[in-house]
C-alpha cells in the first residue's frame, strides 16, 4: 500500500545516498517500493537517480523517469535530471526538448537556463540562444558563479568580447573568492588577450593554491612564465 511504498522508498534513499552507501539494498528497496505501488512518481525518480548516478544503467533509468514525467508531469526534476542524463550520451536534441519543457513549466527555472545555455554553447553552437538563456540565468540568480564563469567562458571563447568577459569573471570571483576554475579562466584571459600579465600571474597562483591537483593549471602559468615574463627557471619548475 501507499505507507508500505513511502517506507521501502525512504530506505532506498537513505541506502543509496546516504553514509554508508549500499547500493544493492537501495536497489531492492526500490524494487519493493514499485512492486507496493507502481503509481508512486517519488520511486521511480529517486530509483532513476540511482541507475544514473550509481550504477550507470542509462536505459532503465530513462524508463523510470519518464514513468515519473508521466505520472507527475508538473514536477520539473525528472525532465531536468533526464536531460543531463542525455546530454551526456550525446542525445542534444533531446535534451533540449526536456530543458525547454521545464521552462514551459517553470520560466523562471534559473538551473534549467543555465543548463540549456550550456548545451546550447558546447553541443549545439548557438551563441545567441545560449547567451540569452545564461543571462536569465543570472538575472534569476544573481549569485550564480557557475553561470557568471561559464558565460565569461563564451564570450571570451566564443564571442570574443573581452572586456564583457573580464567583467563576468571578476564578478564571479567577487561573490566566491575561492572559484579556482574562475581564476584560472580569468587568467587565461589577461595572459592571451588583456596583456595584462601581473593580473594573470596573480590569478594562475590563486588558481594554484584552490586546487593544487589540476595539472592545466601549472601548464598554463608555465607559459606565461616562459613567453611572456620570460622566467625560464620559474618555468621549467
Amino acid at each position: 500500500d501507499d505507507s508500505n511504498a513511502n517506507a521501502f522508498c525512504l530506505l532506498g534513499r537513505i541506502y543509496g545516498f546516504g553514509k554508508p552507501q549500499n547500493v544493492e539494498k537501495s536497489e531492492e528497496f526500490f524494487k519493493k517500493a514499485l512492486e507496493s505501488d507502481q503509481t508512486y512518481a517519488k520511486a521511480h525518480y529517486f530509483y532513476a537517480y540511482l541507475l544514473r548516478s550509481r550504477l550507470q544503467r542509462f536505459g532503465e533509468a530513462e524508463e523510470h523517469y519518464k514513468e515519473a514525467m508521466k505520472l507527475r508531469p508538473e514536477d520539473v526534476t525528472s525532465y531536468n535530471d533526464c536531460a543531463i542524463m542525455l546530454v551526456r550520451q550525446n542525445r542534444s536534441n533531446e535534451a533540449k526538448k526536456l530543458y525547454e519543457k521545464v521552462l514551459e513549466l517553470q520560466p523562471d527555472h534559473a538551473i534549467a537556463h543555465f543548463n540549456l545555455a550550456n548545451l546550447l554553447r558546447k553541443d549545439l553552437k548557438d551563441y545567441k540562444a545560449a547567451e540569452k538563456h545564461f543571462l536569465v540565468s543570472i538575472q534569476k540568480r544573481p549569485k550564480f558563479t557557475a553561470a557568471l564563469n561559464n558565460y565569461a567562458t563564451m564570450l571570451h571563447h566564443q564571442l570574443k568580447r573581452y572586456n564583457e568577459a573580464e567583467h563576468y569573471y571578476l564578478k564571479a570571483l567577487q561573490i566566491d573568492s575561492k572559484y579556482s576554475r574562475a581564476h584560472f579562466n580569468y587568467a587565461n584571459l589577461c595572459r592571451e588577450h588583456l596583456k595584462k600579465y601581473d593580473f594573470a600571474q596573480e590569478h594562475y597562483l590563486r588558481a594554484i593554491m584552490n586546487d593544487a591537483t589540476n595539472p592545466n593549471f601549472y601548464n598554463n602559468y608555465g607559459l606565461l612564465l616562459q613567453y611572456a615574463l620570460r622566467k625560464y627557471r620559474k618555468a621549467k619548475k
